[in-house]
């Protein structure tokens, strides 16, 4: 979970926290007037059941973003050898640098078929699109020589 998602889960419940304690404060829920019993026990279950839902809501935010930093790369990758379905789950890659990638990786194997359009992490710059930022994010998920993800 990135900072934004945390922010918004700690603002959200705050704000749910804060209302309740407001409302308990100047007795609206506790008050014998207007209100009777039945009132002010259904807006506690009301509230309650906002509260629950909101803190569910929350941690699914949390285990799917986890999840899906967990599953956006398992295997290493291989430049030389990736497909676009591939190359997507890199961070900094999206489609259209994904598809750059493979139509530089075929115009070098044209020119010259027995050796791989990347022979090292930094040849990665000779794509459009690809910069010192791009290559320390993919770093960790990259490997030029060995194991490769097709």
């Amino acid at each position: 979970m990135d900072d934004r998602e945390r922010q918004q889960r700690d603002s959200f419940e705050k704000r749910q926290f804060s209302i309740l304690s407001d409302m308990a404060e100047n007795n609206y829920i506790f008050s014998t007037g207007e209100k009777t019993a039945v009132q002010a026990r259904s807006f506690l279950i009301l509230s309650a059941v906002a509260l629950a839902a909101g803190l569910f809501w929350s941690s699914a935010v949390m285990w799917s973003a986890d999840a899906e930093q967990q599953s956006t790369v398992q295997n290493y990758i291989n430049p030389n050898h990736a497909c676009r379905a591939s190359l997507v789950r890199l961070p900094g890659i999206g489609r259209v640098t994904a598809e750059k990638i493979i139509s530089y990786r075929r115009d070098c194997r044209k020119q010259n078929p027995d050796c791989p359009a990347f022979e090292r992490l930094n040849d990665l710059r000779k794509v459009d699109g690809i910069g010192e930022k791009t290559i320390e994010k993919v770093d960790q998920y990259i490997e030029i020589r060995g194991h490769s993800d097709g």
